[in-house]
Protein backbone atom coordinates (compact mmCIF):
# COMPACT_ATOMS: atom_id res chain seq x y z
CA UNK A 1 0.00 0.00 0.00
CA UNK A 2 1.36 3.29 -0.82
CA UNK A 3 0.20 7.11 0.85
CA UNK A 4 -0.69 9.31 -1.00
CA UNK A 5 1.03 13.08 0.32
CA UNK A 6 -1.75 16.24 -0.05
CA UNK A 7 1.76 18.41 -1.40
CA UNK A 8 5.22 16.98 -3.30
CA UNK A 9 8.06 17.55 -1.96
CA UNK A 10 10.01 20.67 -1.94
CA UNK A 11 14.27 21.01 -1.33
CA UNK A 12 15.01 24.39 -2.31
CA UNK A 13 17.75 26.74 -1.09
CA UNK A 14 18.30 30.17 -1.65
CA UNK A 15 21.42 31.93 0.70
CA UNK A 16 23.89 34.28 0.10
CA UNK A 17 26.59 34.84 1.72
CA UNK A 18 30.64 35.39 0.82
CA UNK A 19 32.76 33.45 -1.17
CA UNK A 20 35.61 31.63 1.23
CA UNK A 21 37.86 29.28 -1.22
CA UNK A 22 38.99 29.59 -4.70
CA UNK A 23 36.90 27.69 -6.50
CA UNK A 24 38.40 24.44 -7.66
CA UNK A 25 37.37 22.78 -11.01
CA UNK A 26 37.12 18.55 -11.15
CA UNK A 27 36.90 16.85 -13.87
CA UNK A 28 34.44 13.55 -13.35
CA UNK A 29 34.83 9.91 -14.40
CA UNK A 30 31.80 10.56 -17.19
CA UNK A 31 33.41 13.77 -19.11
CA UNK A 32 31.55 16.29 -17.07
CA UNK A 33 33.11 19.21 -14.92
CA UNK A 34 32.34 19.78 -11.14
CA UNK A 35 33.07 23.22 -9.69
CA UNK A 36 33.13 23.51 -5.68
CA UNK A 37 33.64 26.64 -3.46
CA UNK A 38 32.96 27.54 0.04
CA UNK A 39 30.34 30.59 1.07
CA UNK A 40 30.19 31.81 4.49
CA UNK A 41 27.44 33.18 6.28
CA UNK A 42 27.46 35.54 9.70
CA UNK A 43 24.34 35.08 12.00
CA UNK A 44 23.86 37.73 14.13
CA UNK A 45 21.91 38.55 17.61
CA UNK A 46 22.26 39.99 20.60
CA UNK A 47 22.43 37.93 23.95
CA UNK A 48 20.20 37.89 26.86
CA UNK A 49 22.58 40.44 28.69
CA UNK A 50 22.52 43.02 25.53
CA UNK A 51 26.08 41.99 23.78
CA UNK A 52 26.05 41.64 20.00
CA UNK A 53 26.97 38.07 19.00
CA UNK A 54 27.66 36.26 15.90
CA UNK A 55 28.78 33.29 14.15
CA UNK A 56 30.15 32.36 11.10
CA UNK A 57 28.35 29.72 8.89
CA UNK A 58 30.12 27.27 6.23
CA UNK A 59 27.96 25.71 2.90
CA UNK A 60 30.17 23.76 0.14
CA UNK A 61 28.68 24.96 -3.10
CA UNK A 62 28.87 22.91 -5.93
CA UNK A 63 28.09 23.50 -9.68
CA UNK A 64 27.80 20.65 -12.32
CA UNK A 65 28.73 20.23 -16.20
CA UNK A 66 29.56 22.82 -18.56
CA UNK A 67 28.04 25.67 -15.67
CA UNK A 68 30.85 24.20 -13.58
CA UNK A 69 33.56 25.95 -16.38
CA UNK A 70 31.58 28.94 -15.94
CA UNK A 71 31.37 29.17 -12.09
CA UNK A 72 35.29 28.14 -12.01
CA UNK A 73 35.95 31.30 -14.35
CA UNK A 74 33.97 33.60 -12.86
CA UNK A 75 33.42 33.14 -9.06
CA UNK A 76 36.34 35.03 -6.87
CA UNK A 77 37.39 34.32 -3.13
CA UNK A 78 35.90 37.41 -1.65
CA UNK A 79 32.85 37.88 -3.63
CA UNK A 80 29.28 38.10 -2.44
CA UNK A 81 26.38 35.74 -4.46
CA UNK A 82 23.28 34.91 -3.94
CA UNK A 83 22.63 31.00 -4.81
CA UNK A 84 19.49 29.20 -5.60
CA UNK A 85 19.70 25.61 -5.33
CA UNK A 86 19.16 22.44 -3.82
CA UNK A 87 20.28 20.12 -0.73
CA UNK A 88 22.23 16.84 -1.49
CA UNK A 89 23.47 14.29 1.30
CA UNK A 90 26.13 12.28 0.69
CA UNK A 91 27.61 9.95 2.65
CA UNK A 92 31.72 9.68 2.59
CA UNK A 93 32.58 7.21 4.75
CA UNK A 94 30.51 4.64 6.95
CA UNK A 95 29.91 6.70 9.49
CA UNK A 96 30.20 9.98 8.04
CA UNK A 97 28.55 12.61 5.35
CA UNK A 98 28.06 16.12 4.58
CA UNK A 99 25.18 18.43 3.00
CA UNK A 100 25.96 20.32 0.10
CA UNK A 101 24.17 22.72 -1.91
CA UNK A 102 23.75 21.85 -5.48
CA UNK A 103 23.44 25.48 -7.55
CA UNK A 104 21.40 26.37 -10.13
CA UNK A 105 21.41 29.67 -9.99
CA UNK A 106 24.52 32.15 -9.08
CA UNK A 107 24.01 36.28 -8.85
CA UNK A 108 27.14 38.13 -7.76
CA UNK A 109 25.83 40.92 -5.30
CA UNK A 110 29.09 43.01 -4.77
CA UNK A 111 28.42 46.81 -4.42
CA UNK A 112 29.65 48.64 -7.55
CA UNK A 113 29.56 45.34 -9.37
CA UNK A 114 27.49 44.90 -12.50
CA UNK A 115 24.77 42.59 -12.01
CA UNK A 116 25.62 39.55 -13.40
CA UNK A 117 23.31 35.98 -12.97
CA UNK A 118 23.61 32.92 -14.23
CA UNK A 119 20.98 30.77 -14.00
CA UNK A 120 21.09 26.79 -15.28
CA UNK A 121 20.22 22.88 -14.62
CA UNK A 122 22.24 20.08 -14.67
CA UNK A 123 21.32 19.35 -18.37
CA UNK A 124 23.61 22.57 -19.10
CA UNK A 125 20.93 24.48 -20.38
CA UNK A 126 20.32 28.06 -19.26
CA UNK A 127 16.54 29.22 -18.33
CA UNK A 128 14.59 31.60 -16.67
CA UNK A 129 13.26 32.03 -13.52
CA UNK A 130 10.02 30.45 -14.09
CA UNK A 131 11.28 27.10 -15.69
CA UNK A 132 12.61 25.57 -12.52
CA UNK A 133 14.43 22.04 -13.28
CA UNK A 134 12.16 19.16 -12.63
CA UNK A 135 13.48 15.90 -10.87
CA UNK A 136 15.67 15.48 -14.38
CA UNK A 137 18.06 17.71 -12.67
CA UNK A 138 18.84 15.01 -10.11
CA UNK A 139 19.82 12.02 -12.58
CA UNK A 140 23.29 12.54 -11.87
CA UNK A 141 22.65 12.44 -8.30
CA UNK A 142 24.23 9.62 -6.21
CA UNK A 143 21.13 8.02 -3.31
CA UNK A 144 23.10 7.84 0.47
Amino acid sequence: MTMEYPVDDVNKVLISGKVGTVPQLQRLSNYTHLCYFSLSTIERWTSPDGQPMERNNWFKIEVLGKNAEYAAETVKKGDYYLIDGYLRYEKYEEKRSIVKIRAYSLRLLNKGAQPQEKQFNDNNETFNGLDRPTESHRKDDRQP
